[in-house]
């Protein structure tokens, strides 16, 4: 998929099931502020993913802030992003059970990020967050 400017699922948007980017180039940003993405299966599944970003292209930045939560994991494995990743006040949840204790809440592996990644004011993450490997052009705030 392409898409040549912004991407905007916010201000009360809400999905039931995976919201798919993979793969996709968005010439400018992603804004999913205030959005609700939940995946049914979360609980009982490690790849249960509420929005998947893996190995897009983002021109400018990826907000999912004030309000935004996921239940499921928020995947960006090999994304690049052009910005900032801003999840300052999110809510993210992969419950780890005795049968899922590698849920991933927010995946950021080998990922290009061209400016700060906020993990801070209000953020929360029940799951893994994991940034092996990626680099960082600004600060990480946490």
């Amino acid at each position: 998929m392409r898409i040549g400017t912004n991407v905007f699922l916010r201000n009360g948007f809400s999905a039931e099931g995976q919201v798919n980017f993979g793969r996709a180039d968005i010439g400018g940003q992603l804004s999913c502020a205030d959005g609700t993405f939940r995946h049914s299966n979360a609980e009982q599944d490690n790849d249960a993913c509420a929005l998947n970003c893996d190995s897009a292209r983002i021109g400018s930045s990826v907000i999912l802030r004030d309000g935004f939560s996921a239940t499921g994991s928020v995947d960006f494995r090999g994304a690049d992003i052009g910005g900032q990743l801003d999840c300052t006040g999110g809510t993210f949840r992969h419950l780890c059970t005795e049968q899922n204790r590698s849920a991933r809440a927010i995946s950021c592996d080998s990922t290009r990020i061209g400016a700060d990644v906020h993990l801070s004011a209000g953020f929360t993450a029940t799951g893994q967050v994991n940034f092996v490997g990626a680099d960082i052009g600004g600060q990480l705030d946490c």
